[in-house]
Order: structure tokens, then sequence, then C-alpha cells
């Protein structure tokens, strides 16, 4: 059975990967005949953002986020608000197109409403902290099998957003369980292992993936308690192991 279910963990990853391959594709054809777009204030925008991301594949990396609100105008740069985590930016129209059409006509209102009202989220990140690549995150994931579950995992920053979302590399102990007193390493994408990863000091390919703003618990970083073990891997600070307990 737990074969069966590692052997689930790939293919969900795998079509994961081919959907964001295919909406990454389909954007040249949807925006070939596009005009260029008149901004004013209070319109939704998404914003071009190219993320790299070492040892991925580029066709496997978003151009664009969002969306985001148009909320001032300072000559061809606009002030924006991005509608979910409230983070601010200031961005050249040549880096701005026109956001889709929401599924009911006020979620982005709504959204944007919300938003701006989180200053400091409860057990979160602040909103206004700036996340810096290597910088280490607590990152609440949801997982699926017999029921929805909520639990902690750590990630190394790769990458940011300007949305405050990040590109990260996923670290885990040897076992990959996760555990609060275990070595860390980071996690690599390896296809022909029982659970189709491994975490170790070295890889082909990194373990990555898009993590929201909304979902980052806590940044840290590995201070000098946190010695190395014989294998490279490196215990988590005293601070943080609450968070996976």
């Amino acid at each position: 059975m737990q074969a069966l279910v590692g052997h689930l963990e790939i293919i969900k990853k795998e079509v994961g990967r081919a959907v964001t391959i295919s909406y990454i594709d389909s954007w040249p054809k949807r925006n070939a005949k596009k005009k260029e777009i008149k901004i004013v204030a209070g319109d939704y925008v998404m914003l071009y953002q190219p993320v790299h991301v070492p040892g991925a594949a580029t066709k496997l990396t978003t151009s664009w986020n969002g969306p985001w609100k148009v909320v001032g105008r300072r000559g061809k740069e606009f002030d924006l608000v991005h509608i979910e985590s409230g983070k601010r930016a200031a961005q050249h129209v040549t880096n701005l197109t026109s956001a889709p059409d929401p599924a009911h006509e006020e979620d982005y209102n709504d959204q944007y409403a919300a938003a701006v009202q989180k200053v400091n989220p409860v057990g979160r990140i602040p909103t206004e902290h700036g996340l810096l690549d290597a910088e280490m995150l607590v990152v609440n994931v949801t997982t699926e099998g017999k029921g929805v579950s909520s639990r902690n995992a750590i990630a190394q920053v790769m990458q940011t957003y300007q949305d405050g979302s990040a590109m990260v590399q996923w670290w885990n102990s040897k076992k990959l369980d996760g555990s609060a007193s275990a070595a860390y390493f980071p996690v690599w994408y390896t296809p022909d292992a029982k659970l189709g990863e491994t975490a170790s000091l070295s890889g082909e390919m990194p373990l990555w993936e898009m993590v929201p703003r909304r979902d980052m618990v806590v940044s840290f970083v590995f201070d000098s308690e946190c010695s190395p073990t014989k294998e490279g891997g490196i215990p988590l600070p005293t601070a943080v192991r609450q968070y996976l307990k």
C-alpha cells in the first residue's frame, strides 16, 4: 500500500508539472493579437516577473503573478497592491497586462478589501517582512489522503516574487518524516526512490514549489547552535522545533 501511495504522489507531481507547462505555453497564443492596454486607477492587472530557478526547466518557471489592484500612477509607473497578500509595489507599464476576468464580478474587489486589512496575520510572517534569497522558512502545507490534513514543513527561499510569495526548495530529514529533532537536508526529486524524492546534500533536480505568502509561518536562520552532522545535515534551531510538533 505504501508503494502505491508513493507512485500516486509521483504521478500527482508529474501532472502538476504538465499543467504548469500548458498554462505558461498558452500565454503567447492568448496575447498574440493583444493591443497595448490603457491602465487607470482601480483596474486589476497581472505583473510580469519571471523566476529563474537553478536546475529547473525554463518552461516550469511562471512569468506572471497577480492580480494586483492599481491604486495610483506616477508618470509611466503604477502603484499596485496585491489582492491576496496586501504587498505593495511600483511597476512600469511595460511590465503589466490586464488581469483575467474574475469568476464572479465582485471577487477581486472582495479580495482586495480583505487584503488591505491584513497588517500582521496571526500565526504567519508579517505582511511587510522582506524575504531574502536563501532564507529558511517554516511553511504550512495541506496534504490529502484519507482526509485533508495540515502540517508544517521546512523550506529554503530560492527566489522571491513581488507579491510576497516565493519559489522554495523543500528540506527534510533523511527519513522524510519531518521530525523536529532530526538533521535536515535539501530534498531532491528522484523518481526511482521509494517516495519519488530523497533528502541529501546534493542531487540532480531540486524539489521546489511556489509557496504563497499566506502559508509562510515564520522565517529563521541556522545559528551557531546548529552544528552540521557527520553526514552534513543541519539540526533545526530550538525555537523552530516547536512548529513541527
